[in-house]
């Protein structure tokens, strides 16, 4: 369920949604990825020096406790997140009525009114931001199978987010 993700907004969508800019980031050229797994490297939005830029980061959560040989976790539960590391993960919750159909967890999908304070680098208490982590309701989302073809990692293009009956 949270093993996966899409990447297809285009560099200037997420410049213009998170005031990142060119110089900023280097990664003008952001091909769409349908199907983003663990362990890849991945396009994220970080607050710094009172800006946002847009870096590359490994998909992946070691927090300090984890010895380095272990596979590092792909998602952080919402009720434990403040206690990490900084680090690239999705971060999950309990599901809203949609997912809970199908997973009993779900990714935290921020509302845009909560991306200024999770990005914001003036925020250092993270009870400031962990409302930001609930379920997405679910009226904001559409869910649909989709083809087994996204299993695997060496799978890519838009057919794999495409309805399958």
């Amino acid at each position: 369920m949270c093993g996966r993700y899409t990447q297809t907004a285009a560099f200037d969508e997420l410049a213009l949604r998170f005031g990142i800019t060119v110089e900023d980031a280097g990664l003008e050229d952001l091909p769409p990825r349908y199907n983003v797994a663990p362990s890849q490297s991945v396009p994220i939005v970080v607050a710094h020096n009172g800006g946002r830029p847009l870096v590359m980061a490994k998909w992946g959560f070691h927090p300090v406790w984890m010895k380095t040989s272990k596979l590092a976790p792909i998602n952080a539960k919402a009720e434990t997140v403040a206690n990490a590391p900084e680090t690239c993960t999705i971060i999950t919750t309990t599901p809203n009525d949609l997912v809970a159909a199908i997973h009993n967890r779900m990714p935290v999908i921020l509302k845009r009114d909560d991306e200024v304070r999770w990005t914001d680098a003036h925020v250092t208490d993270p009870a400031a931001v962990l409302p930001c982590l609930r379920p997405l309701p679910a009226e904001l989302m559409e869910g649909y199978p989709v083809s087994t073809l996204v299993s695997s990692p060496g799978n890519e293009g838009p057919r794999l987010v495409q309805p399958v009956s």
